[in-house]
């Protein structure tokens, strides 16, 4: 992030592992040098750096039987996802997800793809929900139509979307269709933007991966989120 910018850090405890998610909004990786950032000595810096950075992270990391990967796009950030096995933890989500009805749930996501895009796409693609992608107001209303959800999430800062336009429609289409409002400009557990907005949750950032998916599943089992 040479000119600065905004980095996040959350965790998510899953199947005895710690997810750690670092967020960027910086330059991004581009396709042509991300297969290369974990080798020894690469680096895209002049000067005195000897590139082993992520090479030591990568080692340590896997010397502790866990693992990093990277996702990203160039000029619109990445996220480096680690996974750490617990010591002597049980499982915080697991014996809840299907109860709640995230597993075999049909999601709609109204955004553009991204770092917090992707992540929330492979993510609730993990905990066994069948996820849909709209990049626009029409093509949300072309999936409503032709398909059934259960739940819609949408980013408040997709740059292409009006996103308040989009949640009236939906919510004039199908009444009872829940919506969650990610990325929302208030504090966590505000109820003052979701009806303004016509959203039935707001969740601001950065996103907590273990409070979001909470959330996410009280919502699907129609169950007040707050």
């Amino acid at each position: 992030m040479p000119e600065g910018g905004e980095l996040y850090i959350t965790t998510e405890e899953h199947s005895g592992l710690a997810h750690i998610y670092f967020q960027d909004n910086g330059t991004g990786i581009s396709e042509g040098i991300i297969d290369k950032i974990f080798d020894p000595f690469f680096t895209t810096n002049d000067g005195a750096r000897r590139g082993l950075g992520l090479t030591l992270a990568f080692a340590i990391i896997g010397r502790h039987k866990g693992n990093i990967r990277v996702i990203s796009h160039q000029d619109r950030g990445s996220t480096f996802l680690m996974k750490l096995p617990l010591v002597g933890k049980t499982p915080l989500f697991k014996s809840n997800t299907k109860k709640k009805g995230l597993k075999d749930s049909r999601i709609l996501i109204i955004g553009e793809k991204g770092a917090v895009i992707d992540i929330l796409y492979q993510l609730l693609t993990s905990k066994g929900s069948t996820n849909t992608l709209a990049s626009s107001h029409n093509e949300t209303l072309k999936l409503l139509r032709g398909n059934k959800f259960d739940l819609v999430i949408a980013d408040q800062n997709a740059p292409h979307i009006e996103t308040s336009k989009t949640i009236r429609e939906i919510k004039r289409l199908q009444p009872d269709l829940p919506v969650a409002l990610i990325n929302a400009p208030v504090n966590p557990g505000s109820r003052n933007v979701p009806i303004k907005m016509g959203a039935d949750l707001a969740i601001g950032r950065p996103l907590d991966i273990d409070r979001l998916l909470s959330l996410l599943s009280s919502l699907l089992a129609n169950e007040d989120p707050y």
